[in-house]
């Protein structure tokens, strides 16, 4: 017991981070535990060091604590020199896999990449990705929290993260997988060292989305200048209690109504005993608002500090923590375990028609207003209540309902930025080394889009989805930016994507002017609304990428199997009407431009990546391109792709921009019809 204590005492010191949260310590607390049943002796020798540990000491320590295959290990590790052993032990067992006489498949292949790699099994790291996002969820996940460099820092590491574990599930052809598994061999040594940056996933997610919760509430201190601004004075002294009106702000709160079995002093206290150490809140915001009830005369408790110590999942979905619901007694254990955790911003959405959670200890959590929805006048035991435990009135829109033009709140508390580059560039390094192998000749898949106008969502579910249909290369037929919302983010996404873009008119609008399209744009009418959006466009735009729309080509000719291929937004002089090229030098040509598919000779045009659609009921919120594969006779099979994407998402980025009346309800009109 003795020797426990003094391990215990100095691990927490010199190891685990400093927390006063007693649930973290706690976590520590087993964590040491289980390892110390395991490596005794390894662990009263660490401990006996008496002094702090080097970075590559505490690293050596990371390695065995969290490695799975403790039993081999077991009785072979005493002191830190032996963990030299531990990497000998583990690489010879990964060598006697690799060149053994078993002939290993392609799954076989790929699980010990994964155990090399990430301490971890194929199937646990799909599962994984489907719970905690795979790097799509994530690129949308940066694009909702892109006002918070620190978070889309960690997103972009965990990216890298994600996009190595797809590129081993999507990769099928063996000799590739063959010499990925044995590059990684070759770096094993550095990847043990640095095992810190391939492991613990889960943990990491879990992190991401506690720091992102604790990031995106709203807090508005006392001492902002918008504090006065939501201030209602008139109800404030109505009531006797300060009441903050959130009913036509930008607001992200979470929320807790008052269970029947739960007494005001402890959900207030943040009291935690017995079988209630756990807590469920709902995200809401000026995108909805959905209750555990419809009622909503119960008292309802909202929090705008949810600190990453207390925070340990998130789900899209409802986890029925206030009745006989998956949460088992005294544990954060969910029994059916089929979750997706997102980010706060997405579940305050509530998509499914069911309230979103946050499942949290309760200890110490404490809330800082009693939600009134819709407005409606407090009841006198919840005045008595705010004022006995010194809580706000938060006057939110009506559940259900969303905030159609929220007024930004500009006062939220600035967090510090970690600067996180040099740990992404290491890890963007590593990427980089291991996965060096070069693929036998295969034959060759392109994807060809167009007409994205600024839109994201449904852009990036296009990029994602060619990427896991094993596309080579991306082709948008222009028009990436106008009339939507995002320009500066989808140019952003189409150059993380490697994409080859060609000239719309939109971009010509930026580049050349809109009276070099002027005789275009009288005959269409739209003179007024081509200056006024590419105005608008233009000051979203960077410098840089201002210049590099300049070099997008008219055309590009794409050779597949024995097929000569054009791509371009349209094939004939939009002032003129002239063609711009001989379709009898190509096989195919593709455009697009007029956002509708249609065919006429050899020149194809295709429909806009989320407009176009001639069915709305099979179509609407669902992105559009196509997929050309050749084929071992020197043709090409051309494939149809529709692809869900975010149609909420996007209709919460019409509605917040700050572009005009018209460009919005024409942009709507285009997406969803109205």
């Amino acid at each position: 017991m003795e020797n426990f204590k003094r391990v215990k005492d100095y691990f927490f010191q010199h190891l685990y981070p400093s927390s006063d949260e007693g649930n973290v310590q706690i976590g520590n607390f087993l964590d040491l535990l289980e390892n110390y049943t395991v490596y005794r002796d390894f662990c009263i020798s660490v401990s006996l060091l008496q002094r702090e540990l080097t970075l590559e000491e505490k690293n050596k320590v990371l390695f065995l604590f969290q490695r799975k295959e403790k039993e081999m290990f077991k009785g072979k590790v005493s002191s830190l020199e032996d963990c030299d052993k531990a990497y000998s032990f583990l690489k010879e067992e990964f060598k006697a896999k690799l060149f053994g006489e078993k002939k290993l498949d392609k799954e076989e292949l790929k699980n010990i990449i994964c155990q090399m790699l990430f301490n971890d099994s194929l199937i646990s790291l799909k599962q994984q990705l489907f719970i905690y996002g795979d790097t799509e969820e994530l690129r949308k996940l940066q694009f909702n929290d892109r006002e918070y460099p620190e978070l889309v820092e960690d997103i972009e590491f965990m990216m890298i993260y994600t996009s190595m574990i797809e590129t081993i599930i999507h990769l099928n052809d063996k000799k590739s997988l063959q010499q990925l598994a044995m590059r990684i061999f070759q770096y094993i040594d550095i990847i043990f060292t640095s095992s810190f940056q391939l492991q613990s996933f889960v943990q990491k997610m879990r992190d991401l989305y506690a720091l992102e919760s604790e990031m995106m509430l709203s807090k508005v201190l006392p001492e902002s200048s918008a504090y006065s601004k939501i201030l209602d004075k008139e109800k404030s002294s109505l009531y006797g209690v300060e009441t903050l009106d959130f009913s036509d702000k930008e607001y992200l709160l979470y929320a807790h109504v008052l269970g029947n079995s739960e007494e005001v002093d402890e959900v207030v206290q943040g009291g935690a005993s017995g079988e209630k150490n756990f807590i469920c809140l709902t995200p809401i915001s000026y995108r909805n608002q959905v209750y555990y009830f419809e009622k909503t005369d119960q008292i309802i408790f909202g929090y705008d500090n949810v600190s990453s110590n207390h925070f340990i999942m998130s789900s899209p979905s409802n986890m029925n923590s206030n009745r006989n619901g998956s949460i088992q007694k005294n544990s954060n254990e969910i029994h059916d375990f089929v979750r997706k955790q997102r980010g706060i911003l997405e579940t305050s959405e509530a998509k499914e028609g069911n309230n979103a959670e946050a499942l949290c200890f309760r200890e110490g959590l404490k809330p800082s207003y009693i939600i009134l929805p819709g407005g409606r006048a407090p009841t006198d035991l919840e005045i008595r209540i705010a004022k006995q435990y010194h809580l706000k009135f938060a006057v939110t829109q009506k559940p259900n309902t969303r905030i159609s033009s929220p007024i930004k709140i500009s006062s939220l508390e600035e967090n510090s930025e970690v600067d996180k580059r040099q740990q992404i560039e290491d890890l963007q390094a590593l990427k980089n080394q291991l996965f060096q192998y070069q693929s036998r000749k295969k034959l060759k898949k392109i994807a060809i889009f167009s007409d994205s106008h600024g839109m994201f969502e449904p852009t990036l579910a296009i990029l994602s989805d060619a990427k896991k249909n094993g596309v080579d290369e991306i082709y948008s037929l222009g028009d990436n930016i106008g009339s939507g919302p995002n320009p500066r983010e989808v140019l952003a996404l189409l150059d993380q994507y490697q994409v080859k873009s060609v000239m719309g008119n939109h971009e010509m609008y930026i580049t050349k002017g809109v009276d070099f399209l002027k005789q275009h744009l009288e005959e269409t009418y739209s003179y007024d609304e081509a200056l006024r959006n590419s105005t608008w466009t233009r000051e979203k735009l960077t410098t840089n990428q201002v210049e590099n729309l300049e070099l997008y080509p008219l055309t590009r000719e794409v050779a597949l199997g024995k097929k000569k291929i054009l791509l371009c937004h349209s094939s004939k002089d939009l002032n003129h009407h002239r063609l711009i090229v001989d379709p009898k030098n190509y096989d195919t040509i593709f455009q697009g431009h007029v956002h509708f598919q249609n065919k006429k000779g050899n020149i194809q045009t295709l429909r806009g990546t989320s407009i176009g659609a001639k069915k709305k009921n099979d179509q609407q919120g669902k992105a559009y391109y196509v997929i050309l594969s050749e084929q071992r006779d020197g043709q090409y099979k051309i494939t149809e792709k529709l692809v869900p994407y975010d149609a909420s998402n996007l209709e919460n980025d019409i509605n917040l921009s700050d572009l005009s009346l018209e460009d919005k309800n024409k942009i709507s009109h285009w997406v969803v019809g109205r």
